[in-house]
């Protein structure tokens, strides 16, 4: 028996697995949604239900997690779903330098906040490589670490020539950033952008003061523990990449990750330390759940947040 599942003007079948993903951006364990999809699917075949609108299945939802998880996980499916409603995206930025987890973490973060598009700023870079040519604008044509080396201009003595090098890469690369948010912004598309070239100061002050650009920096603070991750990438099945000019390069990594987490200190952006992607995970979760609250209570009148606190009623 399929059971439909109504909208405004539209039907859908009900799908445990679309509502486990759902329930998962919640940050609820993957197993425990999927069993929670799964007992109210059971729920709704012994009932005989075979229409539900979207209002009431969410308040069952609301139900089942109030009384199995909580009322955080409830509000926060409560929140998200208006988010939605009010078809507000959201731009997460996680800055990072080389080889703290950037691309891992944002990419499970994508996941579990059913978001579709997750862009590196190294392929931003990639694009403007090959419309700036190199004699032009030698240090975009290197690594970040290294890009202090195409410097052709005097740099004092009390300068930092790889912080430096990392600012005239970065500041061409942000102009990338910049307007892929713009463009999601406009299109309403939800995104998450990871990379070394996302630096606060550089960012424009429209993005870093809209609700709606969520900015974290992830930081490593154990060097020990930093050397090791360049040593799991060089051995992953899907990107082998060399070591060496990793480890070559490490102290320059260092000094970009000690200025980027200088820069977030400055401008009140959450630092994250990634020494467990679990926690991590965990952390950045509550951390976008609250932006989330602050974005949909800034859309709604006194009345209507009135209306979105949770309750326990239900038609089942």
């Amino acid at each position: 028996m399929v059971i439909k599942v109504l909208g405004k003007g539209f039907s859908t079948p009900f799908s445990r697995g679309i509502l486990a993903q759902r329930l998962s951006a919640t940050g609820l364990d993957p197993k425990k949604a999927y069993s929670i999809a799964e007992r109210l699917l059971l729920e709704l075949q012994n009932k005989q239900v075979q229409e539900i609108s979207t209002e009431e299945l969410d308040e069952r939802i609301i139900e089942i997690l109030l009384g199995e998880v909580g009322e955080t996980t409830a509000k926060r499916f409560l929140m998200y779903r208006k988010l939605r409603q009010l078809e507000e995206p959201i731009i997460i930025l996680i800055s990072g330098t080389t080889g703290v987890g950037k691309s891992t973490i944002a990419s499970m973060l994508a996941s579990r906040l059913n978001i579709h598009y997750v862009i590196g700023t190294d392929i931003i870079r990639e694009i403007f490589r090959k419309v700036l040519s190199k004699e032009l604008f030698p240090s975009l044509h290197t690594s970040t670490y290294m890009a202090w080396k195409e410097l052709k201009r005097y740099i004092p003595p009390t300068y930092s020539r790889e912080i430096l090098g990392y600012e005239e890469q970065a500041k061409l690369v942000t102009v990338g950033i910049e307007a892929i948010s713009q463009r999601a912004f406009v299109e309403g598309i939800s995104m998450v952008i990871e990379g070394v070239h996302i630096s606060p100061n550089l960012i424009a002050k429209e993005f870093l003061g809209n609700l709606n650009t969520i900015f974290m920096f992830l930081n490593l603070k154990d060097e020990k523990v930093h050397r090791e991750r360049f040593h799991s990438r060089a051995t992953n099945v899907v990107i082998k990449r060399p070591i060496e000019k990793y480890l070559e390069n490490f102290d320059s990594i260092r000094k970009i990750q000690d200025y980027l987490r200088e820069q977030a200190r400055i401008t009140d952006i959450p630092i994250i330390e990634n020494q467990n992607i679990d926690d991590t995970l965990k952390t950045m979760l509550d951390f976008v759940y609250h932006a989330i609250e602050c974005i949909v209570t800034s859309k709604l009148s006194p009345e209507e947040i009135e209306l979105l606190k949770i309750t326990k009623k239900s038609n089942f």
